[in-house]
């Protein structure tokens, strides 16, 4: 390191650094009333759904995704979920 330049821990005291949240996303969270019927009946829809649909491909690395059409397939219980989100 030359003569005349420091490291960046003796320059900045870290206790000065102010952190600024630009771009925060919030994300809200809460279970549907019926969470484990709605689970247990959307489970086996969507099982069977994945054995005849390629479904689409986007980030999910070894895993089944559905079309944006699950409202279309997914009965009564995707009605609910939809209907609760």
């Amino acid at each position: 390191m030359p003569a005349n330049s420091r490291a960046c821990s003796d320059l900045v005291d870290a206790d000065l650094i102010k952190i600024t949240r630009l771009f925060a996303t919030p994300i809200a969270s809460v279970i549907h009333p019926e969470h484990e019927l709605l689970n247990e009946q959307l489970r086996s829809i969507i099982l069977e759904r994945s054995e005849h649909d390629l479904g689409t491909l986007h980030s999910n690395d070894g895993g089944w995704q559905s079309q944006d059409d699950f409202a279309t397939w997914a009965g009564e219980p995707g009605a609910k979920l939809v209907a609760f989100a």
